[in-house]
């Protein structure tokens, strides 16, 4: 999967999501304990909460929410910060932050999955698998958009901001998202270009 996507600079939040996780995976205080009265495993976050707050702290983050899950189960997740500074609105475990980026390795894995499976070919052109809504040009030609270059942002579709959806807000249909933002813009490139087309939603 190397040659399939290549990452672009990370932003503070991203960076601290990332640091947690080595640290839950590296820091001595959060070894293993089981109590003798119960074989139920224990763990102490101590160390990465210490982390957490002081990171949030020295970068002025608003709020993070952390799940660890273990075996198809959480064994940890708490919330610090504020979902509202002005208003001092603590964040909560159930607080709702925009998904944007994350979606990427999600979805490249999803594709790199249904390559496995032969049911989606790197280098056919994205727009066999888009159905009623395929890509368009009006700079190059579309059918040169592989699964491939879409997936390492060099496709030709240009960079996207789209409007976040708040909580109660209806998704648009995916096929009208690509009606509208599906248009490349570009040249191809051999390169990794930041090109994005994607849909930033809110999740719990």
């Amino acid at each position: 999967m190397d040659s399939v996507w290549k990452c672009g600079p990370a932003i503070a939040p991203r960076l601290l999501m990332l640091a947690c996780m080595v640290e839950m995976l590296t820091c001595p205080a959060i070894a293993q304990r089981t109590h003798s009265t119960s074989s139920t495993p224990q763990y102490d976050f101590a160390a990465v909460r210490a982390y957490i707050n002081k990171t949030i702290a020295e970068k002025q983050l608003p709020s993070v929410s952390v799940a660890l899950a273990k075996d198809g189960k959480i064994i940890w997740e708490e919330a610090f910060g504020w979902a509202d500074r002005e208003k001092m609105i603590p964040a909560t475990t159930g607080t709702i932050y925009a998904l944007a980026s994350l979606t990427k390795p999600y979805t490249s894995t999803g594709v790199m999955e249904l390559v496995e499976q032969h049911k989606v070919d790197l280098d056919h052109p994205i727009n066999e698998y888009l159905g009623s809504a395929p890509l368009t040009a009006i700079v190059g030609d579309a059918s040169g958009a592989t699964v491939r270059r879409v997936l390492c942002h060099t496709s030709g579709l240009p960079i996207h901001s789209v409007n976040l959806l708040g909580n109660g807000d209806q998704v648009p249909p995916m096929a009208d998202t690509i009606r509208r933002y599906g248009t490349l813009v570009n040249p191809q490139a051999s390169t990794s270009i930041i090109q994005t087309l994607a849909t930033a939603r809110w999740v719990t």
